[in-house]
């Protein structure tokens, strides 16, 4: 069954994505996978995916009857303490509109052994919003903000963000050009809208964000796969002949569209860890795809079709994402290549020596870190207090 459009053309996360390679700096080009981290490698050890018990947390009961059951709590992976995480919200709608978060991407990373997962949750998982009812993952941040999506995310996906970073529509067209525009692999015939035909395609910002944001009737795994496509692309161009040398300045010039618990000066401590990450065997892109939803006709008159998630496929993705940022990998020549690239931008400009934020340690040193036998996951149990309320009845 096909629906129609809720919009051709909204905000989605490669936006989020772009934001983070300038201002958390830390996830730059990556390995292409559908969910492919389990394609690509095969490490040996099994992190450990415990239930948590029901005493955990007490959820909030939902204010609306939901349409379906509401499943319990998604099984607890337990993270070990050095793995962080951060959420990415693409809204469909500029400020001063609440709008929807038509884009959701949840980074993991290890700064020990310098890598990264990014899944990218598709807006129309249909979850239970605690304390709300069941609804469009999407649904989340208009009804209760960041800390509801954020108890979104863990109830339904076991992991709690660690921070967040939120941007607007309008701000990706700018982003591309101001970087000098973007070299993507059309894959898809996309004449109508965006006069595009396949092959490889220099893409401005406004082509960019048309590629990478329309959606053809429900089909939000193909829109998901062309976003990765285009952050991607964009990753690698800010990267090269030390263009992150610029973060100061686009900081300064986006920061009044951008919402995040980060400042200038986490994201400049951060530049060290992104060249690690722009080694492509650093950082893999998960997509959960058709292979971990089922399609559903909700009731009613509007007869929306929205994504139920299959919980044992979700289990076995989370546990690639897991196995990937704990296994160490060898380090490349790309890094020293970065480091040096950026080392000659930074002494050819005065845009790091006049700005006030930390200085940037260039010199990267691989440090010995434990193979993949040595590290183990171990479960916890913790008690945790409800967040604040939610700002609704």
């Amino acid at each position: 069954m096909v629906i129609k459009d809720r919009k051709t053309l909204t905000l989605l996360g490669f936006i989020n994505l772009v934001f983070i390679a300038f201002l958390l700096a830390g996830c730059i080009l990556g390995q292409s996978s559908g969910r492919s981290a389990s394609e690509t490698i095969s490490p040996s050890m099994t992190p450990t995916l415990t239930a948590r018990p029901d005493i955990t947390r007490v959820w909030p009961g939902p204010v609306e009857n939901p349409a379906t059951p509401i499943p319990s709590p998604f099984p607890g992976i337990n993270l070990h303490d050095e793995v962080e995480s951060i959420v990415l919200l693409g809204l469909d709608q500029d400020a001063p509109f609440t709008g929807r978060s038509d884009a959701i991407y949840l980074i993991l990373y290890n700064r020990r052994t310098s890598m990264a997962s990014v899944i990218s949750i598709p807006p129309d998982l249909f979850v239970y919003i605690p304390g709300y009812t069941m609804q469009r993952i999407n649904n989340a941040y208009p009804v209760g903000g960041i800390p509801l999506v954020k108890d979104t995310l863990e109830y339904n996906f076991g992991i709690t963000p660690d921070h967040y970073l939120m941007v607007q529509m309008s701000d990706f067209p700018r982003l591309v050009d101001a970087v000098g525009g973007i070299d993507v692999v059309v894959i898809d015939d996309l004449t109508d809208p965006c006069h595009l035909a396949p092959g490889n395609v220099h893409m401005n910002g406004a082509l960019a964000f048309c590629y990478a944001a329309h959606r053809r009737g429900d089909d939000d795994i193909d829109r998901n796969r062309r976003q990765l496509q285009v952050m991607r692309a964009f990753f690698l161009r800010l990267m090269v002949d030390g263009q992150i040398a610029r973060l100061p300045g686009l900081y300064g010039e986006f920061k009044d569209t951008v919402k995040t618990d980060l400042t200038l000066f986490d994201l400049m401590a951060d530049i060290p860890l992104a060249i690690q990450l722009a080694d492509p065997q650093r950082i893999a892109y998960h997509q959960i795809s058709w292979d971990e939803v089922t399609q559903w006709l909700m009731p009613g008159l509007a007869k929306s079709i929205v994504m139920l998630p299959n919980r044992e496929a979700l289990l076995i993705l989370f546990q690639e994402v897991v196995v990937f940022i704990m296994t160490p990998a060898a380090y490349s020549d790309l890094a020293a290549t970065l480091q040096f690239q950026l080392t000659q931008a930074a002494a050819s400009s005065d845009i790091l020596t006049n700005t006030q934020v930390p200085p940037i340690l260039l010199t990267i040193t691989a440090t010995t870190t434990p193979t993949p036998s040595d590290v183990t996951i171990t479960p916890t149990i913790t008690s945790e207090s409800p967040t604040s309320d939610y700002p609704y009845p």
